[in-house]
Formats: structure tokens, C-alpha cells, sequence
């Protein structure tokens, strides 16, 4: 690995080929501070007890970014990745999550096990997830109908709702980012509203595509980052009415003029603001401010009267 111009106090790969030089030619015991600091304990870590995993990772994880783009690049992984395959199977849907992992160790139980393999054993056991641990398969319709779970169905009035915006959270309960779809006249014609960006999307990228979960074909496992977690849906029956244009007639004439007030008086404003640049302030002291003062000062800064001036810059 090329280490030339590397310090061997901050350079990992330096500090290993030096030890192992050392071991390979020296008579004498080698010493590691070096490779230790290198991994950036401080002086009271060298008096710490350190997890022995965590130990291992910091190495092989500054060692393989340090040998991204060289002639030794891969010879970690090559070395000690391996891969294993998780899945969750559903129990009364037909529904199952598979995911390929890569390691470098694995963590085996050996509390009440006798040898390795029982710990191998354990280790690839089924699990059944209950109660707080259990998953539930999610998936929703374009369409719904409700009149199953009414009391007393209206058989003029027909319990059925037409899908109307699906708000998708991308990423995971500690952070993302949060879009609508809506299909703004339930003709099937859906957008995406992300910030101040709107733009044209099918059905299938509104609705499909934010099951979550993952899809499996015979090449690859993709899985989903974006999960719907509301849904609005409008009742057909009323679909024109709650849907229908808004006209001039609809809105209170005193808000019309309100909004129309403030319109005016923001447009005033970014007008000062635009031109803030071409004026200067100017304060005018009254004679009074002046007059019976006794201090360092010519005037009373906290009492002081003036006005204020606004002067256009020649």
C-alpha cells in the first residue's frame, strides 16, 4: 500500500507496516503506541479497556478507505467480508422481505450453549415477531368500498371513496423528507408536491410505489425508501361537490380586500428593501437635548429627542 507521504502518527497503514517491518527484522520487543495513536486514542485510552470488535473494525475500516483508488484496493473485503441473507416471511399474507447483508464478524450467543455449532444453530433459528416486535404487510387502493362495515348501508348513497393524496415520508423515523401526491380532480391524473416543486406523475409512482416493504425479481432484492403514512380519500358521492371550482362569489369580500390591502403594503416594502441601498439615515437633535447637560458626553444618548431622516445618496 502506498504510504510515502504519510504520517505514521495519524496514518494507520503506515503504523501497521512499520510494526510489522519491526517484527520481521527487529531483536528486540516492538512497541505499538504509534499504531495505537494512530487510530486516534488519546493518552487515557491507553488505560481504557476497548470492545475487541470495535477494536478490530477501526483498522479494517480506515484501512479499506485508505486503500480506495490504489493497487490494493478490495483486499478487505476480499479478505474478510461475508454475506448472509435475512428474511421476514408474513404468516397470513402472501408477503416476504429478503435482505443480503455483508459482515466481517458475527456475533454469536453462547450463554446456555455447549459448543459452536449449537451458537451456529441459534444463530440461523426462526423467529416468530409478536407484539411489539410484529410486522404488518401495508397496501391501499385506488378505490374503497365501506359499505361492509356500516351499521346500516345507504343503498342510495353507496359507501365508495376514490384515493385523493397519499403523503410519503423518504427515509427513516430520525429524518427525511416529506411529499403529497394528489389526483387534484379524481380523474386519475396525479401530482407530486415536493416543496415548490410540482410536477406530472402516473398512478402507479403515487400509489404502488409507496408500499414500502421490497420487491423481489430473479436478478435483484430492490427495496423501498419511501412508505405512504396518511391517505385522503373522497366519498364518490360527493366527489363534485368537494372538488368543484372555487369562484370570486366564494370568498368574503372583506378578506378579498384584506389580502388586496396587504398585498399592496408587501409590495411597498420589498420596494424599501430593494432601494435600501440608495438612502441614508440621518438623526437631527432637538437644541433641547443639549441644553442643562452635564457629563462626558455633548448629550444624554438614552434621553436624547431627534427625528429621522431618510437622505436619497448623491
Amino acid at each position: 500500500m502506498p504510504t510515502e507521504s504519510d504520517d505514521s502518527t495519524k496514518s494507520i497503514a503506515l503504523a501497521l507496516q512499520i510494526v510489522f517491518h519491526e517484527l520481521q527484522f527487529c531483536d528486540k520487543p516492538i512497541g505499538t503506541k504509534k499504531l495505537t495513536k494512530s487510530f486516534g486514542y488519546e493518552t487515557l485510552d491507553f488505560f481504557m479497556q476497548h470492545d475487541v470488535q470495535e477494536f478490530l473494525r477501526v483498522p479494517l475500516d480506515k484501512l479499506e478507505s485508505k486503500m480506495k483508488g490504489t493497487c490494493v484496493e478490495g483486499t478487505v473485503p476480499k479478505l474478510f467480508e461475508g454475506k448472509m441473507i435475512s428474511y421476514i416471511r408474513c404468516k397470513n399474507v402472501d408477503y416476504s422481505s429478503i435482505r443480503s447483508e455483508t459482515f466481517y464478524d458475527i456475533q454469536f450467543n453462547i450463554k446456555r450453549k455447549k459448543n459452536i455449532d449449537e451458537s451456529f444453530k441459534d444463530y440461523i433459528a426462526k423467529e416468530t415477531l409478536d407484539g411489539d416486535n410484529r410486522y404488518d404487510a401495508y397496501e391501499f387502493y385506488e378505490k374503497l368500498s365501506l359499505d361492509s362495515y356500516l351499521q346500516e348501508p345507504d343503498p342510495n348513497n353507496s359507501a365508495k371513496y376514490t384515493l385523493h393524496a397519499v403523503l410519503v415520508h423518504s427515509g427513516d423515523n430520525h429524518g427525511g423528507n416529506d411529499v403529497v401526491f394528489i389526483n387534484p380532480k379524481g380523474d386519475g391524473k396525479w401530482c407530486k408536491f415536493d416543496d415548490e416543486v410540482i410536477s406530472r406523475y402516473t398512478k402507479q409512482e403515487a400509489s404502488e410505489h409507496n408500499f414500502g416493504g421490497h420487491d423481489e425479481d430473479r436478478n435483484m432484492t430492490v427495496k423501498h425508501c419511501t412508505n405512504a403514512y396518511m391517505l385522503v380519500y373522497i366519498r364518490d358521492s360527493q366527489m363534485t361537490k368537494v372538488l368543484q371550482d372555487v369562484t370570486d362569489a366564494d370568498i368574503p369580500t372583506e378578506l378579498a380586500d384584506r389580502l388586496a390591502k396587504e398585498k399592496r403594503m408587501e409590495q411597498v416594502r420589498r420596494k424599501e428593501r430593494n432601494e435600501a441601498h440608495l438612502y441614508m439615515t440621518i438623526n437631527v437633535l432637538f437644541e433641547d437635548t443639549f441644553d442643562g447637560h452635564q457629563g462626558n458626553d455633548l448629550y444624554d444618548q438614552e434621553r436624547a429627542l431627534f427625528k429621522e431622516f431618510k437622505i436619497k445618496a448623491i
